[in-house]
């Protein structure tokens, strides 16, 4: 989403020179979501539900 609204924003206003605080919050926030939120979430899955190993197992991974 946030990459989303930051593509939104360059096509109204593309110099990126006085903008470049946009792309930091889309990149922090992806960041954010793949090495903090992912993991704890799998981290709790595998708590409560232990069948939750073989289904991480057999299953790809989206991104």
């Amino acid at each position: 989403m946030w990459w989303g609204v930051y593509f939104m924003f360059l096509s109204v206003t593309p110099d990126i020179a006085h903008n470049w605080w946009w792309l930091i919050g889309a990149a922090l926030n992806t960041c954010l979501f793949c090495f903090i939120s992912i993991p704890l979430m799998e981290k709790r899955q595998l708590q409560n539900k232990p069948e939750y190993a073989d289904y991480k197992k057999n299953t790809r991974t989206f991104i």
